[in-house]
């Protein structure tokens, strides 16, 4: 009798456990703390992402950026930005393409709060002189009477720089040279506050920084693209703009007669402050570049002022980088960067952006087949005042771009590559 109420008992109280299991899984609570009840109009969290496994739609998987479609999700928390952000901090970001997290990653990076880092710039600088033979930028930037004399030997910039067999060309300084050449540095003893430094990237095309570009108490150009048409993106202050011989061959056709002399002279009568001619960067350079700067003398206002640049001081900063691996022969926007770092409190740059393409801001919102969001995408043209192909090779662009952006990270410049603010 007594074994068989001992049964019965048994019987029910495992019954009762089962029953009591059942539930528990039924209800998700694993042993865990209670449940808080769910925010008006809602579910919790863990019930969103519990959601997928019972084959009903979740809207935390895979996505970026993109508001809630379910009408239930109107009180949710990280809708529209009301957690500060307007994304779910958890959110997985999958991309179709390498290059597009490449692009995605670089924005990121450039459009994170900024702030100046004097400590990591004055150690930039102080390495900076020493390993280019203490150089001064203000002083050796170009040449004039107090870094050259007649009868010097002065290296080809661009020929030392590309040659691939060791051989060495000099070019004897002269008379004519030396007339050419101011007494001493017009940047000697200066240094700025804030500068602009401008490069010719597609990026800058509607990105409305013109007045912040101009804004700089010193602002850098490169190859002096038209002004005007550009004023509201690109700005139109100059300050020292650098000019590569080959401008005369592609554009004004050698300055062949009187004609391509005045328009020359027009266009280039756009810029103020210092124009940087590289007049030995190599042996065709010299006649082309002195051509151009007596053209300016003569049929120009007298601003900008041509002014020669120091092949010294030019491979300096290329040697500087080959030893740390940078080997290419780098551009001239890389090299005023480096100008504006020495003279410069604060570097801003506009228009340096390598690639085809940028990520915009907003994707699209709906997912792929494959779960992954694609992203808008925006070409960018080689220039932004014109329609050339590029690059064509001559300089390791995204390389340098690899430098400056990490020069960016560390406080030392600012890197601007998004629509600037109204």
């Amino acid at each position: 009798m007594l074994r068989g109420r001992r049964r019965t008992f048994l019987y029910f109280l495992s019954c009762f456990l089962i029953l009591m299991i059942f539930v528990t899984l039924r209800g998700g609570n694993h042993g865990g703390p209670p449940r808080t009840s769910p925010p008006r109009g809602g579910r919790t969290r863990d019930a969103k992402r519990s959601a997928d496994s019972r084959g009903a739609p979740n809207p935390y998987k895979y996505r970026v950026f993109e508001n809630y479609s379910e009408a239930e999700q109107e009180d949710d928390p990280y809708k529209d930005g009301q957690n500060g952000t307007g994304t779910d901090p958890l959110d997985i970001r999958i991309f179709p393409s390498t290059n597009d997290q490449l692009l995605y990653l670089y924005n990121k990076v450039l459009s994170a709060p900024w702030m100046p880092n004097y400590k990591n710039l004055a150690s930039f600088r102080d390495v900076f002189f020493r390993r280019t033979k203490n150089m001064t930028t203000q002083d050796e930037v170009i040449l004039n009477h107090r870094n050259v004399r007649l009868g010097d030997s002065l290296p080809y910039a661009f020929t030392n720089t590309m040659s691939k067999d060791g051989v060495k060309y000099y070019f004897n300084v002269t008379q004519e040279i030396l007339d050419e050449i101011p007494v001493a540095s017009p940047l000697s003893g200066k240094a700025f506050r804030r500068c602009s430094v401008v490069g010719n990237s597609g990026i800058l095309q509607d990105s409305k920084c013109g007045k912040e570009i101009d804004s700089a108490e010193f602002v850098f150009r490169s190859n002096v693209p038209p002004l005007r048409p550009f004023v509201v993106d690109a700005g139109r202050k100059s300050n020292l703009s650098t000019m590569n011989p080959s401008v005369v061959h592609k554009r004004y056709r050698r300055l062949k007669d009187i004609s391509d002399h005045e328009k020359f002279a027009k266009d280039i009568g756009e810029y103020n402050g210092m124009l940087w001619l590289p007049c030995v960067g190599s042996v065709k350079m010299v006649d082309i570049c002195l051509q151009a700067k007596r053209s300016l003398d003569f049929h120009g206002s007298g601003n900008p002022r041509p002014a020669i640049s120091n092949p010294n001081h030019y491979i300096a900063v290329q040697h500087f980088w080959g030893q740390r691996n940078l080997t290419q022969f780098m551009s001239t926007g890389f090299y005023v960067t480096h100008l504006s770092l020495a003279l410069c409190d604060e570097t801003h740059l506009y228009g340096f952006w390598p690639f085809g393409s940028t990520v915009e801001d907003s994707p699209v919102d709906v997912a792929n087949s494959n779960n992954t969001i694609s992203f808008h995408t925006r070409k960018v043209r080689y220039h932004y005042f014109d329609n050339l192909p590029g690059p064509n090779g001559a300089h390791a662009m995204q390389d340098e771009f690899g430098v400056l952006v990490q020069m960016h990270k560390l406080g030392m410049l600012k890197m601007h590559v998004s629509r600037c603010r109204d």
